[in-house]
C-alpha cells in the first residue's frame, strides 16, 4: 500500500504517528479517575483524580480539594493542600475501581470513570 500511495504522490515521511490498542493500556494503577456516590445521600458524588506525577484533586460535592500521594505496596497516603497531617488508608486498585479501606474498617469503593 506504501507505495501505491507513493505513486500517487505522496511524500514517504517515515512514522508520523501509530494508533494504540487501547486493551493493551488498561489502567490497572491508581493513576485515573474514580468516582464514589454516597448509597445514603445520592447527592454526595466523589471523584478522586490521580496523577502520574504524584499529584491529584478531590471533588467532593463540587468542592475540589489539591493534594499530592505516594503508594507504598497497598498503603496510599495522601495530603490534602494546607493539611498538616496526611491521610494513610489501605487499598486496592484494579481496571474498574479503587478500594479505599477508612479507618473504622469500612471499604468505600470508587469506580473508575
Amino acid at each position: 500500500m506504501e507505495k501505491w500511495l507513493e505513486s500517487l504522490g505522496w511524500i514517504d515521511e517515515g512514522v508520523v504517528w501509530n494508533v494504540i490498542d487501547l486493551n493493551d493500556y488498561v489502567q490497572t494503577g491508581i493513576v485515573g479517575s474514580f468516582r464514589y456516590v454516597d448509597p445514603d445521600i445520592q447527592e454526595l458524588v466523589c471523584i478522586y483524580t490521580f496523577n502520574a506525577n504524584g499529584t491529584g484533586t478531590y471533588d467532593i460535592a463540587g468542592e475540589v480539594l489539591n493534594f499530592t500521594y505516594t503508594t507504598d505496596g497497598n498503603t496510599l497516603t495522601i495530603m490534602f493542600e494546607g493539611q498538616q497531617v496526611p491521610m494513610v488508608v489501605e487499598y486496592t486498585v484494579d481496571a474498574n475501581a479503587l478500594v479505599i479501606i477508612d479507618g473504622t474498617g469500612s471499604e468505600l469503593v470508587y469506580m473508575r470513570i
